[in-house]
């Protein structure tokens, strides 16, 4: 009995869960409906003056740059906790 309510309990969490997740997922789905495009329109006349190469460059760097700056956050705290 007492393994049947457990089980019972696990899927109500569950369920609670899925309902989270949809809520979630709808939250996402208004802002890109609702804002992202938008947005996705001006980003098209930001990155048309690139051409394909230039813009794997750009974000290449760009991904080099967040390594570096977590590389930096790194050192920073790493230096709080020495002194």
């Amino acid at each position: 009995r007492e393994e049947l309510q457990k089980k019972w309990e696990q899927a109500g969490e569950a369920e609670e869960q899925a309902k989270d997740w949809k809520a979630q997922e709808e939250k996402v789905n208004e802002f890109y409906k609702n804002d992202f495009l938008k947005y996705q329109e001006q980003l098209k006349y930001l990155f048309e003056v690139y051409t394909d190469e230039e813009i794997e460059t750009l974000f290449i760097l760009l991904s080099k740059l967040y390594a570096g700056i977590e590389n930096f956050e790194k050192k920073i705290d790493s230096e709080k906790k020495e002194n």
